[in-house]
């Protein structure tokens, strides 16, 4: 049986991270500049916005205020169908079909 959860989790953590990544790239920001800032590693904001890892609370908030947007902003939570669609046009289809089996193996 599919955990459909896990699923959903998994998009919305690649969509958050994302939006993320389109907010520091808007700001010409890299992303030693924001993991300085937020006082974790590069490696920790790559991860966040590929999805891999969801930041907590805290680094989310500190996140939304150097961006000067709400957290809401980065968590908009739109469909599925928008989440893998962003997906697909950041990485080659295979991939994100990949990254979709892997996900669902969890």
């Amino acid at each position: 049986m599919v955990n459909t959860f896990n699923i959903e989790h998994g998009l919305l953590a690649a969509k958050l991270g994302l939006r993320i990544a389109q907010y520091r790239k808007n700001i010409k920001m890299e992303q030693i500049e924001l993991a300085t800032k937020l006082g974790v590693t590069r490696n920790y904001i790559s991860s966040v916005e590929t999805g891999k890892k969801y930041p907590n609370l805290k680094v989310l908030y500190e996140i939304a205020s150097i961006f000067n947007v709400s957290p809401g902003d980065l968590l908009q939570k739109d469909s599925i169908i928008d989440a893998i669609n962003e997906l697909a046009a950041q990485y080659n289809p295979n991939d994100v079909i990949v990254k979709l089996k892997n996900h669902l193996k969890k």
